[in-house]
């Protein structure tokens, strides 16, 4: 990867406090660099030191530090997030910017608790006594889950910021007969090709908001809402089902649409 695309922060810079943060939250770029100049780092005073790694350690949107461009090598820090090593030269950091991407739609329904009555997307940070599911795609925790009694909540813990459904995004749902309640408001779905049974039998759903679903790129929703029994109608007018080619697969005791 060339220099010129690397986001270099110095020092300085970083001192600044969360304008810099701000920046690589709001402009993510394909990598992360922070250099550490020992010569400037001696002569600050131990106050200044103490703010300074504070400074990278709020870089929510990466997933840790690394002394290789390609973020193989991650760097270990103590409870202060300075290098456990220690500054004892120049140092080159690299991070990479987290994904929030949830996996297949079969991994996701796999993962839903049998005790969950509703599924909320949201940007809530998850509590520290909650036990975490893992619905991220890549591993990176960029998205996160857990159970609220019996809401499993689904977040990128970012203000704002929703999780991606997996382009594969297939019986991500179906068959969990216990939910009651599907909140799809943080749900990003803009880049999902296949929906396919997402839905299907969910016989516990009464009403369903798809408002919002980015369906621009969809090309397969087959059975999407079969068997959704308690369902009385569905509204799909705000989706764009344009590039759909395959829609069919209608199922009885299903909801009109």
């Amino acid at each position: 990867m060339k220099r010129s695309t690397l986001k270099k922060v110095s020092l300085l810079l970083l001192l600044a406090g969360s304008f810099i943060v701000d920046l690589l939250i709001q402009s993510p770029p394909s990598l992360y660099y922070l250099q550490i100049q020992r010569s400037i780092w001696l002569f600050l005073p131990e106050t200044e030191r103490s703010r300074f790694p504070g400074q990278y350690e709020e870089l929510l949107t990466s997933s840790g530090w690394y002394s290789d461009s390609n973020c193989t090598s991650k760097v270990e820090l103590n409870s202060n997030g300075l290098p456990v090593s220690g500054v004892i030269s120049d140092l080159d950091l690299y991070a990479k910017p987290k994904t929030y991407v949830l996996k297949k739609g079969y991994d996701f329904k796999s993962l839903i608790p049998s005790t969950a009555t509703s599924v909320v997307f949201t940007d809530e940070t998850m509590p520290a006594s909650a036990v975490l599911i893992d619905v991220d795609a890549d591993g990176d925790g960029g998205a996160v889950a857990w159970m609220d009694d019996t809401t499993m909540k689904v977040s990128t813990q970012i203000k704002g910021l929703k999780a991606q459904a997996n382009s594969i995004s297939t019986y991500m749902f179906s068959g969990k007969s216990n939910l009651k309640n599907i909140d799809l408001i943080m749900l990003d779905t803009q880049n999902v090709t296949n929906m396919s049974r997402m839905f299907y039998d969910c016989s516990g759903l009464t009403a369903l908001d798809l408002s919002l679903l980015n369906t621009s790129k969809l090309q397969k929703a087959t059975g999407m809402f079969s068997r959704c029994s308690s369902l009385i109608s569905l509204d799909l007018s705000m989706l764009d089902f344009k590039n759909v080619s395959q829609i069919s697969d209608y199922e009885n005791n299903s909801a009109s649409y």
